[in-house]
């Protein structure tokens, strides 16, 4: 049992590192731009503060106790799979690693939304119009993108019997039959 809580306590400075950085940005840029922006690259890429309520774009900015509520599932299922996923299995190394960004990323936006009552976001392409977001933003949406391309194209079934439930039946262990049976 100790092995196996010693096996996660880079993960817990991984995240607690990713979390942090991930506060910093967002104290640096409440406290540097209040009611300005500042142009990186003109016309183009700017810190620009914005306080959204909502969750992506600002939709449902109504509903902060659900957003919550929905983010704080979100990381349960997370933190479920990766403690789910065999540590000896390496080829199943870097969807630990994508799991540990979108919890930090989830965790982070919580923070702000227990916090500061609304997520700060600081990052703005102006090129494109795209909304305004942060680092944890970023954590969570490239570690989802790549989820999605491993399960796509690189995971096989196999690969994944991890998350299969299984059932114990005179002493053994069963997989549970899923299938339709027709």
């Amino acid at each position: 049992m100790k092995d196996r809580i010693k096996q996660y306590i880079p993960t817990l400075i991984f995240m607690i590192a990713l979390i942090v950085l991930d506060q910093v940005t967002k104290m640096v840029a409440r406290s540097a731009l209040s009611d300005s922006s500042v142009a990186v690259i003109e016309g183009v890429f700017e810190f620009k503060l914005v306080y959204n309520t909502g969750v992506a774009w600002g939709m449902f900015g109504q509903s902060p106790v659900v957003i919550t509520l929905i983010a704080l599932i979100i990381m349960a299922v997370v933190a479920f799979v990766y403690f789910k996923i065999p540590v000896e299995n390496k080829r199943l190394r870097f969807l630990r690693i994508l799991l540990i960004l979108i919890f930090s990323g989830a965790a982070g936006n919580i923070i702000d939304r227990l916090c500061v009552d609304a997520v700060t976001d600081f990052l703005y392409f102006k090129l494109i119009n795209f909304p305004v977001f942060n680092v944890a933003d970023i954590y969570v949406t490239v570690s989802g993108i790549l989820v999605a391309i491993l399960l796509i194209f690189y995971y096989k079934e196999e690969d994944l019997d991890f998350l299969k439930f299984k059932r114990k039946k005179n002493n053994e262990s069963v997989e549970q039959d899923t299938t339709d049976k027709e």
